[in-house]
This record gives structure tokens, C-alpha cells and sequence, in this order.
């Protein structure tokens, strides 16, 4: 005998329930929104920020190209070989 696709699926009220949470209420429910809360508290944690620390390092900006450097030997290697006939900056000047 040959089962049918209709025959093998099971009712739709039966593959709903399945799929559905059950309900609590009162202080089960209070309680399970509290232990929510707290998890997501803990998941949702600021982690380290690449864009706020890549900010923090860049500390010098390129007055003709507006490229930001790290640091002012980076800078002035920068300076020398991008804008050889430009007039060096007064940060530079000193280094």
C-alpha cells in the first residue's frame, strides 16, 4: 500500500501546538521575565569597539589630503613622500 502525502502530515492544530510556548502566569511569569531581563543584560554587553579605538590612535590629521596618522614620525614620512612641494606644517617642523 502506497501512503499519500495527507496521510503522513499531521493536523495543523497538532503541528501549532507543538510549536507553541506555554503560557505562565502570575509570579511564574514575573520570574521568568526577570531571569529574560538578566540574560539579555549579560549578552547584550558592550564588547570592545574597533572604531572607537581606531579613533583613539588616530591622533594626527593631513591638512592637504585630511588622512588621519598615528603618530608624528608616521606623519612626517607621509608629509615628505605624498606632498613634496607643499610647505611643511608647523607640528612638523619640530619632529
Amino acid at each position: 500500500r502506497v501512503i499519500g502525502v495527507a496521510e503522513t502530515q499531521q493536523p495543523a492544530t497538532a503541528v501549532q501546538e507543538a510549536n507553541t510556548p506555554k503560557m505562565t502566569r502570575g509570579l511564574m511569569k514575573m520570574q521568568a521575565k526577570e531571569r529574560a531581563q538578566k540574560k539579555n543584560a549579560k549578552l547584550n554587553t558592550p564588547k570592545h569597539d574597533q572604531r572607537a579605538a581606531r579613533d583613539e590612535q588616530l591622533k594626527y590629521k593631513c591638512p592637504i589630503c585630511l588622512q588621519l596618522l598615528s603618530d608624528i614620525v608616521v606623519y612626517k614620512v607621509h608629509f615628505e613622500a605624498k606632498h613634496p612641494k607643499a610647505p611643511v606644517p608647523p607640528e612638523l617642523a619640530n619632529a
